[in-house]
């Protein structure tokens, strides 16, 4: 970065926390968030890794029997869930996992070990919950971006929740489902770490304290990406792998994440009828987005969002989809399984969307919804991706981290889009979750699949990107006339394959 920047940015930075005494006090949180319409959350109060394997053996205490905790993949005698060490297509489903990066191009990149599968980088045990032996099977999966936490969260209010259900319901939901939940599938990016504090990040690298901790989008493996040869490598070179872009469950490609190894392994030995993989983002602007409707004012970085619609702009609470349309998939009772959740959810208030990439086609690949290609009794797997919103619209990209590493500073995007999280939106996303799981499992049992035509999708608007108003600084620091505000299209923090975006 020049020294003229570097002062110009020192400047800017003095006159809007401290005009008096230009940096002579450390920044604090509170002074970033005063773009917000929340008070931050505190991080300490997110379970750390050992608290959260502390806590769901607390409930499955509670449960006197109803749940089994413990790791996600059997490894000698952890008390493991899911056992892979069967016969596979003439191995056995652990090495069939791991023979997809072992007979690779490009071998030595990722997880080639076939004892660390069902856990992370760190050796941290994928843990998981089960719960009834009914013979619709659902699997639940929380956090697999390390830095969308709420649902973790919520996961263990939604277990309580079962259990607090009347007697013969509690049975109901034992005799017609088999409940499969990963909780926390990315244990290490999701891990709050004092030596990963991102939050702070120009300022941090300016020299200030840091003044939150937060967490890597994907895995943490340091080899990741670095190999050219790679060409199908989704996440950050030498942070780690996007976990969500390696669910291969035909093992036609390498599965690069450990973590994804554990998961897809787990997913063909247990057979999933339905999955819903819960997330939680920045906020989405909501409208029929297309390229030509929007303004490009920095390239690959800004766009004015002029959405070309009659109802203007506006931000879901939740996104849902079903992840299956990503391949081609029209999967009619997925989206009716999304579209009843949807309906019953009506009571809380949340404004719901359909989750949409900007620019999106199918290179948006090896999410969730590609377990939709599998087949059991009779049917796809029926998967669902839900996003939520966790930050205040008038927010922006100083608080997720700037690189000045160019002429023009842009968003880090080598590192996750860590965010300042508001304790309204943590609540209420929490509540969100909750209900999602809970619905989601009583659509099932219910057999409600009866909304008409694309299970009411039609009705609303589309998702297309995260959206901002810039604060002085930045609006400064990014060359730009006035604050917005701006879209950045999701596809730039992945390159999107066909598009120049």
């Amino acid at each position: 970065m020049k020294p003229a920047i570097i002062n110009s940015v020192l400047f800017v930075i003095g006159l809007l926390f401290n005009p008096t005494t230009l940096l002579s006090e450390p920044i604090s949180a509170a002074d970033i968030v005063n773009q917000l319409d929340d008070e931050p959350l505190d991080f300490s109060v997110l379970h750390t890794y050992n608290e959260l394997v502390e806590e769901l053996y607390a409930i499955e205490q509670q449960s006197n029997g109803l749940f089994d905790v413990g790791p996600l993949i059997v490894n000698e005698n952890n008390g493991g869930l899911i056992d892979i060490d069967f016969s596979f297509n003439g191995t056995t489903l652990r090495e069939a996992v791991v023979n997809t990066v072992r007979s690779d191009s490009v071998p030595s990149q990722g997880n080639s070990d076939s004892s660390k599968v069902g856990y992370s980088n760190f050796d941290r045990a994928l843990m998981a919950v089960k719960f009834g032996f009914g013979p619709k099977k659902v699997v639940y999966i929380t956090q697999q971006h390390g830095n969308e936490f709420i649902a973790t969260e919520a996961a263990f209010d939604f277990l309580r929740a079962i259990l607090s259900q009347s007697s013969s319901e509690i049975v109901a939901m034992q005799q017609q489902l088999t409940l499969l939940m990963i909780v926390r599938a990315n244990p290490d990016g999701g891990e709050p770490d004092p030596l990963r504090c991102q939050m702070g990040a120009p300022l941090i690298t300016l020299g200030f304290r840091n003044f939150d901790c937060a967490f890597y989008r994907f895995n943490i493996d340091k080899t990741a990406g670095h190999k050219e040869t790679d060409d199908s490598f989704r996440g950050a070179v030498g942070v780690g792998y996007n976990l969500n872009r390696y669910h291969i469950p035909n093992l036609d490609a390498p599965i690069r994440p450990v973590e994804n190894q554990a998961m897809v392994a787990a997913m063909l030995a247990f057979q999933p009828n339905y999955i819903m993989d819960l997330h939680g983002d920045m906020p989405k602007v909501t409208c029929p987005l297309a390229p030509d409707t929007v303004a490009e004012v920095e390239p690959d970085l800004l766009y004015d969002v002029a959405c070309a619609s009659a109802e203007g702009t506006t931000l879901n609470d939740v996104s849902i989809r079903d992840m299956a349309e990503f391949i081609g998939n029209n999967d009619i009772k997925a989206q009716r399984w999304n579209g009843m959740i949807i309906n019953n959810l009506g009571h809380l208030g949340m404004q719901v969307g359909v989750h949409r990439q900007f620019g999106e086609s199918e290179e948006i690949i090896n999410t969730a919804g590609e377990y939709s290609i599998l087949t059991y009794d009779g049917e796809p797997v029926h998967t669902m991706l839900l996003e939520q919103k966790t930050l205040s619209q008038i927010a922006d990209p100083l608080v997720t981290s700037l690189d000045f590493n160019y002429l023009i500073p842009r968003p880090n995007l080598e590192f996750a889009l860590n965010q300042v999280l508001g304790k309204q939106n943590f609540q209420k996303g929490k509540l969100y979750s909750q209900a999602i799981m809970m619905e989601g499992l009583k659509v099932i049992m219910n057999e409600a699949f009866s909304l008409p035509g694309d299970g009411g999708y039609s009705a609303i608007a589309l998702d297309s990107g995260f959206i901002y108003e810039g604060s002085p600084l930045t609006t400064f620091a990014l060359g730009l006339s006035h604050p917005g505000p701006y879209l950045f299209p999701l596809c730039l923090f992945e390159p999107c394959l066909g598009d120049d975006h």
